[in-house]
């Protein structure tokens, strides 16, 4: 009973992580806005096209960004960046409708 509630689970596990997808931007062409404490407005071509949010708080103002990969996602390696130096993380990317 024990070994088949563990398969069901473990089952359970790799269709969730099949089924949960990051969601990411192309970073080139992107500028941002400070909106809050932890949340940037994205703009493409003078768009708003997503809030970004993060897990820690954002410096009062931001000199320069700086991506490791062409994407910024919500998960995984593409998930961190540098604001000013300081190591930042993607908790969540909102896109407008458009």
């Amino acid at each position: 009973m024990m070994k088949t509630k563990r398969r069901v689970f473990s089952i359970f596990l790799m269709l969730q992580a099949g089924i949960v997808q990051a969601t990411c931007l192309p970073v080139a062409g992107l500028t941002f806005e400070k909106i809050d404490f932890n949340k940037l407005l994205v703009i493409r071509g003078g768009k708003n096209i997503a809030i970004l949010s993060t897990y820690d708080y954002l410096p009062k103002s931001i000199a320069q960004f700086r991506f490791f990969t062409e994407k910024i996602c919500d998960t995984g390696a593409e998930n961190k960046f540098h604001v000013d130096g300081q190591l930042h993380k993607v908790t969540w990317i909102e896109f407008f409708s458009q």
